[in-house]
């Protein structure tokens, strides 16, 4: 019995695919298969959902940390213009001082 395209091997590989398929169902194998492949699956299920809760506590984990660090810098920077900012103040009041020091002793000559 040839197919219209020629070969009878496709024909043979169903047949013998559907046979080994009956044969595993009648046998009580075919169950056994089942629920090996049932349990194998739900075990990387929980395997891959168990991952991706790590992976997600790690995110978290990093997110807060950079949120820490961040917070920590933007204090650094404030603390870093205050004291910027008060030894500004503290050179122009000098400078001040000099320049009246220095009025008052050209007016008194």
């Amino acid at each position: 019995m040839k197919t219209p395209s020629g070969s009878i091997l496709p024909f043979v590989i169903g047949a013998a695919a559907g046979a080994a398929a009956g044969y595993l169902i009648a046998s009580g194998k075919g169950s056994k298969a089942f629920d090996k492949i049932k349990s194998g699956s739900k075990d990387l299920f929980d395997e891959a959902k168990e991952y991706g809760s790590d992976l997600a506590d790690k995110a978290k984990s990093t997110v807060n940390d950079l949120g820490d660090k961040a917070k920590d810098a933007v204090a650094q920077a404030k603390e870093n213009a205050q004291d910027f900012r008060d030894r500004a103040k503290e050179t122009l009041d000098k400078a001040k001082d000099q320049a009246y020091s220095a009025k008052n002793s050209a007016s008194s000559h």
